[in-house]
């Protein structure tokens, strides 16, 4: 893994955990080259903070060296789309996605974290309300009911991965669960509505 970054604290505090940590400026297509060297690259990250103008120099200079795979932060619905007709392989919005995540935490408290995965899929960990406890997933028939997949269960002492239907949910577990969002909020409302009975 190669680093380039115009700051050179920032170089020093990366370098340990990269293979080559470069000083210079990535927006140019010459350092970009020299870096990269007669070799070329299979996979590029570029996050520059808020400068869109830098990003898109970036992405226009490695797609032209023939880079396999550019990954770019954006910073608008705008600037995804400049970036995708430049050839970018995908875009991602770290600081929106962060922020969508927690608002989703707060407002779903059985909800200890969420990871979108790509478009309308998404996985979540979660407390099991407490109809689930002490019963079977396959009693439970997740899949059925709400249309998700217990992908691991887990807690004290425990933790099962791809669970079988005769797992059993305890008060202390934590299950991880995949899905499509709407199927995963729906899945909320209705498991909260059923321990409020």
């Amino acid at each position: 893994m190669i680093a380039i970054d115009k700051d050179r604290d920032v170089i020093q505090r990366i370098g340990p955990y990269v293979e080559r940590a470069v000083v210079g400026d990535g927006t140019k297509r010459e350092v970009i080259e020299a870096v990269i060297g007669g070799g070329g690259m299979d996979v590029a990250v570029v996050s520059l903070g808020d400068r869109m103008d830098a990003s898109i120099l970036a992405t226009l200079h490695l797609k032209a060296l023939e880079v396999e795979q550019i990954i770019v932060k954006a910073v608008s619905d705008e600037h995804k789309k400049i970036l995708e007709i430049l050839g970018a392989s995908r875009v991602i919005y770290p600081e929106r996605d962060t922020a969508e995540n927690l608002a989703l935490a707060i407002v779903e408290p059985t909800i200890i974290d969420y990871l979108r995965i790509h478009g309308e899929l998404g996985i979540v960990e979660i407390l099991p309300p407490q109809e689930f406890w002490h019963k079977r997933l396959q009693d439970l028939a997740l899949r059925k009911r709400y249309g998700i997949t217990v992908i691991a269960v887990f807690g004290k002492d425990k933790l099962e991965v791809s669970p079988g239907a005769d797992c059993v949910i305890d008060p202390d577990d934590k299950l991880l669960v995949i899905g499509e969002n709407k199927k995963i909020q729906q899945f909320q409302t209705l498991s909260r509505a059923a321990s409020s009975r």
